[in-house]
């Protein structure tokens, strides 16, 4: 019987980077391709989603990077 394969990419991290990379990827086909510019809803949206997707990655690594560089560890209690 075959084990899984063990992993450490995060589910959730891969797909807000996956729906962030399509929306981005089909806007500038639409522009390129079909002629077609975003309209102000679609940039709103565009950006929700952008931000929506990256902030989770970005923060996660910021608030890591800070207590490392503090030298408090995230788990302490005190």
């Amino acid at each position: 019987m075959r084990r899984p394969i063990e992993t450490t990419v995060d589910f959730g991290k891969l797909l807000d980077i996956y729906v962030v990379l399509f929306f981005l990827v089909a806007q500038i086909m639409a522009k390129l391709q079909f002629h077609q510019s975003p309209t102000k809803p679609i940039y709103l949206g565009g950006a929700f989603v952008v931000v929506g997707g990256f902030d989770h990655d970005f923060l996660e690594t910021l608030i890591s990077f800070l207590y490392r560089l503090s030298g408090w560890s995230r788990n302490s209690t005190t």
